[in-house]
């Protein structure tokens, strides 16, 4: 009997210690900035994360292809400010979207990921679908009488009983505020081929058609990129 409450003191006593050195771990982390919670303020990367979620980053982890990434940039309405979207183009990648799905390199980089894009529906589809499925609620626009206009993630839209019809810009449509960061931009869905410079990324959000991505405020500087995104909660 000795034995075991001697075993269970040294195993108590051993978690203890390790609790002990993972919460001074946190702690530096956090003072120095290697370890940042940030909280999601948008749907821009819907279905992953949707607005509330929180995650944190970490500077001590370099980002690979398809990681999410957090770092500052500025817009006119918001000023300064750090934003998240998924790594996807890397210095000296060429990319390019082709009706709205993504290609790297000449490979299809959209097949394992889950997307949301915006669908037209039937009136009858769009009244009877569970409003949970809505993962863009700001993408709900009415098209004449009969159709809406909805964010659904791409296997939600999926269903067999749903009659979902992705909409994609046509390739010959030039939206200005792309053209205004890439002359070779065109639009949302059909982009590039770009190639990214040294010391840049070119970064997406998964909500492809509501996201201020690269698309719009033009490549992304190593030197702004404030951590990787390491998990949520």
């Amino acid at each position: 009997m000795g034995n075991v409450f001697k075993w269970l003191a040294i195993s108590v006593g051993s978690v203890l210690a390790l609790g002990a050195l993972a919460l001074v771990l946190w702690v530096a982390g956090r003072l120095t900035h290697a370890f940042d919670f940030y909280q999601t303020p948008s749907n821009a990367n819907a279905p992953t994360f949707i607005i509330g979620d929180q995650f944190f980053i970490s500077r001590w982890v370099k980002p690979e292809r398809l990681d999410f990434i957090a770092y500052r940039s500025s817009l006119p309405e918001d000023g300064p400010t750090v934003f998240s979207h998924r790594l996807c183009g890397l210095p000296g990648d060429t990319v390019e979207l082709r009706r709205s799905r993504l290609f790297v390199n000449g490979q299809d980089l959209d097949l394992g990921l889950q997307l949301v894009h915006h669908y037209a529906l039937a009136r009858a589809d769009y009244a009877r679908l569970p409003r949970p499925l809505f993962k863009d609620t700001t993408g709900i626009i009415p098209i004449g009488d009969s159709l809406y206009q909805v964010g659904l993630a791409d296997a939600d839209a999926a269903r067999p009983a749903l009659r979902a019809v992705r909409k994609v810009q046509p390739a010959g449509y030039r939206n200005p505020a792309i053209l205004n960061v890439f002359p070779a931009g065109r639009n949302e869905d059909n982009f590039g081929p770009v190639v990214v410079p040294a010391g840049a990324y070119f970064v997406l959000g998964d909500n492809r058609q509501n996201a201020r991505d690269s698309r719009y405020i033009g490549w992304v500087r190593q030197a702004d990129v404030v951590g990787t995104v390491l998990g949520q909660h």
